[in-house]
């Protein structure tokens, strides 16, 4: 094999694994838009509700759903 072709082959090996992070980071994005939207619901609902217990409940989601979205984007910035 010609050392052009080499070369042209090992490039494509890397931009692949680009190509990997790029994709995978989109897909994390996408995730991230639509826990947002889940977490401005129970807001909502938060707002709307009078049961203590129910508040409490909600706001450990909330919790959660925040957590998750912290850890979503420290793993965006590690990919890049």
């Amino acid at each position: 094999m010609k050392k052009k072709n080499l070369i042209e082959k090992l490039q494509h090996f890397f931009d692949a694994d680009k190509k990997e992070k790029l994709t995978h980071i989109e897909e994390i994005k996408e995730v991230l838009k639509l826990l947002k939207l889940k977490e401005l619901k129970i807001k909502e609902q938060i707002g709307a509700c009078t049961d203590s217990e129910e508040i409490c409940k909600l706001q450990k989601s909330v919790d959660v759903i925040y957590a998750q979205r912290h850890k979503g984007l420290k793993l965006i910035k590690e990919l890049k």
